[in-house]
C-alpha cells in the first residue's frame, strides 16, 4: 500500500516555475523570502534562506507576472503544511488557495 501511494504521488505533474513568494504571519505579508522552484497540484518546492520545520503550518503568497494588458501582478495565496526541508529549500502542500488580484489590476 505504501508503494502505491508513492507511485501515485510521483505521477503528479509539476512545472518548473521561478516566482517570488512571501510568507504570511497573522495576516501580514512579510517581504519576499525566496522563490518557487516548481509547482504542482499537490504542492510547491521553494528555495529560501528561511528555515522551516516539517509539520509547520504555512501561509504563503506566490507572485505571478503581470498578464498582458494588466497593470498589476496576480497573487496565489495558499495555506499548507511543510512536508520536506533541506538546507536552503523546503516543500509545502497546497491545502487551500485563492487567486488575488491587486485592486484596479485591469483598470
Amino acid at each position: 500500500y505504501e508503494i502505491v501511494m508513492w507511485l501515485e504521488f510521483r505521477r503528479v505533474l509539476f512545472r518548473s516555475l521561478r516566482m517570488p513568494f512571501a510568507l504570511m504571519t497573522d495576516g501580514e505579508t512579510l517581504t519576499p523570502v525566496g522563490e518557487t522552484r516548481n509547482l504542482s497540484s499537490a504542492g510547491v518546492y521553494f528555495t529560501s534562506n528561511r528555515q522551516m520545520s516539517v509539520g509547520d503550518p504555512i501561509e504563503y503568497s506566490i507572485t505571478f507576472p503581470k498578464a498582458p494588458g494588466a497593470k498589476a501582478e496576480t497573487f496565489l495565496r495558499c495555506v499548507g503544511v511543510v512536508v520536506r526541508q533541506h538546507s536552503k529549500s523546503f516543500a509545502a502542500t497546497i491545502e487551500r488557495y485563492e487567486f488575488v488580484r491587486a485592486p484596479n489590476a485591469f483598470a
